[in-house]
């Protein structure tokens, strides 16, 4: 709804105001109030219009499900060869392990 993200703006000036009873404090947030809160609120709103939530493919979310397939798992062979180079390049940050032996692999290019 529009008026979701107003509360993270409102509190504050709320807490300053009553912080600050003064008379220039209500002169302050009055233009806050009329003018730019309903300009910011039609704004927060085309953009949750905008947005959508995202969502994992529908075999992700259903993985580990009673009765549900198990999904894929991906492996480098998976990727065109200039990926599984630029993979293999940056190896040093990461590790791969043999599935079978449980070592890590070197590839010679170390």
């Amino acid at each position: 709804m529009p008026f979701h993200g107003l509360e993270g703006h409102i509190k504050p000036m709320i807490h300053a105001a009553k912080n600050a009873p003064t008379f220039w404090m209500y002169i302050l947030l009055i233009p806050v109030f009329l003018i730019l809160l309903p300009f910011y609120t039609v704004g927060y709103f085309i953009s949750e219009c905008l947005c959508w939530q995202p969502r994992w493919p529908k075999v992700i979310r259903q993985a580990g499900k009673k009765g549900k397939p198990i999904p894929k798992e991906t492996t480098l062979s998976d990727y065109p060869p200039k990926v599984q180079q630029a993979i293999l390049e940056s190896r040093l940050e990461w590790g791969v392990r043999d599935e079978k032996t449980g070592k890590w692999v070197d590839y010679g290019n170390s």
